[in-house]
């Protein structure tokens, strides 16, 4: 048993710590900023300004701890910004300026209490961005010098409690702003408005635009085209409910940033899609209501207006797992390595334990040696 227990340790540790990597608990808010300035020869640089503070309103901008969490986590609130001029921001050329510091001087505005007011919080967390848009999907071009981009707001897709507080939109020397949107119409435009700069305040998501759209003069600017992103159905299953069954269908991401993408279901006459959100490397799921009487459709997995998979699914059966697609996932592989090493080393010990005895209990005898022999 002294040799079984060490083993049983490890496996259980191994299996909380599986547990434990998926599990993540919110404690603060942050009041978010970004300032977007556009150059002439097709830069844009990126300046977010964080101010984290306690759902009651106190500020946590001292917390040495939520400091280090958010530095920690660098990673996550770059992509969030590239996520504002791109949908795959692995293809983004970009480099970080400055990494996260505080700003005691700057100031972030966040509605904390909910209340329709702007409070001005002093000190900021500030991380500075160079994103080289000639590597953007988010680009066009109209017209020789002329382009139009589109900034999303990914937050209010992800969660409707999350948007952009402040958005504040420069140009730099020679460039011009020829028109601005925003999608849709019924959320506000901006609050302030020069020939030099758009300011958008945002008290909630009903006001914040999901996509600004601006058609800028770039004189210096060289561009071209170059794009890639991919997903794969990773596994569906059907379930009975009513008079109607329920497809549910489980997709990959699997390029290496966070990418919108499109589920189509096609049947007969029927033609459904949902648009999802899934960040580089992990899965996602959408669920179509279809009649009871269906035997087979297509599914399909679309980004943008390319096709990047289409399987058959037989609506009469259940579920299918792909064991390679799961195996692929390098977070899993470890842990699992580990447990099976464990589960084995448990079957072995025990296997052992009972041989011995069985040993034990069998007739003990001795071969007698002469004396020469014992010595050899």
């Amino acid at each position: 048993m002294r040799k079984i227990i060490p083993i049983l340790l490890l496996v259980i540790i191994l299996f909380f710590y599986t547990i434990s990597i998926n599990v993540y608990g919110q404690e603060y808010w942050i009041g978010l900023n970004f300032d977007l300035k556009f150059l002439s020869d097709g830069a844009l640089i990126i300046t977010i300004k964080m101010h984290p503070f306690k759902a009651s309103g106190e500020s946590l901008y001292k917390d040495n701890r939520i400091f280090n969490e958010i530095k920690n986590n660098e990673r996550s609130q770059i992509n969030d910004a590239l996520l504002l001029v791109s949908t795959n921001p692995a293809k983004l050329k970009y480099e970080v300026i400055q990494h996260l510091k505080r700003d005691d001087n700057k100031i972030v505005l966040c509605d904390v209490y909910n209340k329709g007011v702007m409070e001005k919080l002093r000190g900021a967390y500030i991380i500075t961005l160079k994103v080289y848009l000639n590597t953007s999907d988010l680009l066009e071009r109209v017209d020789n010098n002329i382009y139009r981009i589109t900034i999303i707001d990914s937050f209010t897709s992800r969660d409707p409690r999350s948007w952009i507080d402040v958005l504040n939109i420069s140009f730099g020397e020679k460039v011009s702003l020829i028109k601005y949107e925003w999608i849709p119409s019924s959320s506000h435009g901006p609050s302030k408005t020069d020939k030099n700069y758009l300011l958008w305040i945002n008290f909630n998501e009903p006001q914040a635009p999901n996509k600004y759209i601006l058609t800028l003069s770039l004189p210096d600017f060289h561009y071209t085209s170059t794009y890639i992103t991919t997903a794969f159905i990773n596994s569906y299953n059907i379930l009975k409910k009513d008079s109607e069954k329920v497809l549910s269908i489980v997709v990959k991401n699997n390029s290496t940033a966070p990418a919108y993408f499109i589920v189509r279901f096609l049947s007969n006459d029927i033609d459904m899609a949902r648009k999802i959100f899934i960040d580089p490397g992990k899965t996602a799921k959408v669920s179509f209501t279809i009649p009871m009487n269906l035997k087979r459709g297509y599914v399909e997995v679309w980004f943008e207006t390319t096709l990047l998979d289409k399987i058959e699914v037989k609506l009469g059966k259940g579920s299918i797992f792909n064991i390679k697609n799961f195996i692929q996932n390098k977070y899993m592989i470890f842990p699992i390595i580990l447990l099976s090493i464990g589960i084995f080393l448990i079957i072995l010990s025990i296997s052992l334990k009972l041989f011995s005895r069985r040993k034990l209990e069998e007739p003990y005898s001795v071969i007698p040696q002469s004396p020469v022999e014992s010595f050899q």
